[in-house]
């Protein structure tokens, strides 16, 4: 069997109008700025066999306008969104600290033992993460990948292949509109995978 490469490009969204917050679920839209940063990421991009992204808007949004620049289709996965911070949507670091200083320094500190009141689990948002990055290896045939997605599941996905444990994922810096690379290879039902860069980012 011959051997398969893809090349997995992933670029987190740019700023957004609620930037210091919780945003997981919440969809928010990107800023002037974001949208801007986002373009100038991929402005020396090789074309894109496959672009797929997350249904959040400050993801979607600038998916969609890349995707008719490029001919390209774009699939949004909505087990690709981000990490679902419960009561903590939509909340500043600053209005949880005032109360509940405890819970959001044991967050920090260890994110998979301690998620936000009612929010969801790490290893829950691993598991969809993971299955969908799977199905989407599995099902692509050789060529470049892009997926616009966010900080918490850019850092799944680069975790998943340096076998880094769900506790260290905060130790992984993924910036607003940056761009990290894996290169993946496939052959007789087995992947390895190689990461070439991670959070390089194209300063406005």
């Amino acid at each position: 069997m011959c051997e398969s490469i893809i090349t997995l490009d992933l670029l987190r969204h740019g700023e957004t109008l609620a930037a210091g917050k919780f945003i997981g679920h919440t969809d928010t839209a990107l800023s002037e700025q974001g949208y801007r940063q986002m373009g100038l990421a991929l402005q020396n991009s090789s074309p894109y066999g496959q672009i797929i992204s997350s249904p959040l808007q400050r993801c979607a949004g600038f998916a969609q306008d890349y995707g008719l620049q490029q001919g390209v289709d774009v699939t949004l996965k909505p087990e690709l969104r981000e990490y679902f911070f419960g009561d903590w949507e939509d909340c500043s670091t600053e209005e949880i600290w005032q109360h509940s200083p405890e819970a959001l320094a044991r967050f920090w500190e260890n994110p998979a033992d301690n998620p936000p009141p009612n929010g969801e689990t790490l290893q829950a948002f691993q598991q969809r993460v993971e299955q969908c990055l799977l199905k989407i290896i599995h099902n692509s045939p050789a060529g470049q990948i892009l997926i616009l997605s966010h900080g918490g599941v850019i850092r799944l996905i680069l975790a998943h292949f340096m076998a880094m444990p769900l506790s260290s994922l905060f130790r992984l810096q993924i910036d607003y509109a940056s761009l990290s690379r894996i290169v993946i290879h496939q052959k007789d039902g087995n992947i390895s995978a190689s990461v070439s860069f991670i959070n390089q980012r194209v300063m406005p």
